[in-house]
């Protein structure tokens, strides 16, 4: 099962991570993609989607890029992965 980082939006940083926002919508919970360095965002998508979606870009990055998942609604599936406060800003985390 993969593992997850979850930051708060103020913990996002702008040089190194690519961001899954997770949303509430009509249809269940739903994200869009961020990648701040480039300030781009996809269309929302099923969460799922947007998790392999991002794990290709990364890794389709020539500079090492981290993932890290925004949920300010608690809207995490445990069907998804495991999602853990980001190592390195976990004080911060909510």
């Amino acid at each position: 099962m993969p593992i997850y980082h979850k930051v708060s939006r103020s913990d996002v940083s702008r040089e190194t991570d690519l961001t899954v926002t997770l949303i509430d919508s009509v249809a269940g919970p739903c994200a869009f993609i961020t990648d701040p360095a480039q300030a781009r965002d996809t269309p929302p998508m099923p969460v799922p989607e947007a998790l392999t979606a991002a794990e290709y870009m990364i890794a389709a990055e020539i500079l090492p890029r981290s993932l890290v998942v925004i949920d300010e609604d608690d809207l995490w599936d445990g069907r998804w992965g495991s999602l853990l406060p980001h190592p390195d800003r976990a004080s911060k985390t909510p």
